[in-house]
């Protein structure tokens, strides 16, 4: 006599598809270049407080690059005023410059620091296949 219904184990193997085909489906329909613009705006936005920091912790001036496809971070060790002769910041795990993901674009700037976090205010445009993010600086050197 046949029992009418389902198992245990061909319930279980139903759901484990429905949810690799889910799965699969999702990240097809995903929009990644927000995804990745927004990593690299959090990136930025670390290292505009790196910098920050740094700059109030010495009494060394820091400046912060903004390059179309890099951020650096260069600290004038010497005191000349200058930063031509400076290397790139390294602190463990941290090395600058940093690359941004392939095919975005960052408007180009300088922020030099002062000893109390001051830096110019500006407004940088973070951008990858037509999508766009805004990154505002103020004067303090809060960056949102």
């Amino acid at each position: 006599m046949w029992q009418r219904g389902v198992t245990l184990v061909e319930l279980v193997t139903v759901l484990v598809l429905i949810g690799a085909i889910a799965a699969v489906s999702f990240s097809r329909l995903a929009p990644t270049t927000l995804f990745q613009l927004q990593a690299s705006r959090d990136t930025i936005v670390a290292a505009f407080f790196m910098a920050q920091q740094r700059a109030m912790a010495q009494p060394n001036p820091v400046r912060l690059v903004t390059s179309s496809n890099q951020i650096d971070l260069l600290i004038d060790t010497d005191n000349d005023g200058s930063f031509a002769d400076e290397s790139s910041f390294r602190w463990g795990a941290d090395a600058y410059p940093i690359d941004l993901v392939p095919n975005q674009a960052l408007t180009p700037a300088i922020f030099d620091f002062n000893r109390l976090g001051y830096t110019s205010a500006r407004t940088l445009t973070l951008s990858q296949a037509g999508e766009s993010v805004t990154i505002s600086i103020s004067r303090t050197g809060f960056v949102n």
